[in-house]
């Protein structure tokens, strides 16, 4: 009696959460990850988890200070020239620029275009170098 009683409660208990919305079930319940913390973009670039680094910042601002690696693709470029430096619609792709407002705004364009595997780097580069997480110039 006791095992049924407690499935019981967790049944009612989880009815509860969906009910008032603290645990969403939908079809935006697996929304797909928009941004990255630094913290975890730095562990997947070390680990080799991202296929490739765009930069969307301007070039001038890509001069000053960017992730190495990166490939600059200013985000007003990005739709005309993605296709070239992306050939492959699968691939694993982090997207910053300074703060993480133009990255994320490129994401959204990315996943448009057919690259569901892009994600953005939560306060962009600010982020990056506050942590002290590699860079160059």
């Amino acid at each position: 009696m006791g095992k049924k009683l407690a499935m019981f409660y967790g049944v009612v208990l989880i009815c509860n959460l969906i009910l008032f919305g603290i645990l969403p079930i939908s079809a935006d319940a697996d929304q797909e990850m928009l941004e990255i913390s630094a913290d975890e973009a730095a562990e997947r670039v070390v680990n080799g988890r991202f296929d490739v680094i765009l930069d969307v910042k301007q070039p001038e601002e890509y001069k000053l200070l960017h992730i190495p690696g990166a490939v600059p693709t200013p985000l007003n470029t990005l739709k005309e020239g993605v296709r070239e430096k992306l050939s492959n619609p699968a691939a694993s792709i982090l997207v910053y620029c300074s703060d993480g407002s133009r990255s994320l705004e490129a994401v959204k364009i990315l996943k448009d275009m057919g690259y569901p595997n892009a994600i953005s780097l939560e306060g962009g580069m600010a982020a990056w170098d506050e942590k002290g997480y590699p860079v160059a110039k």
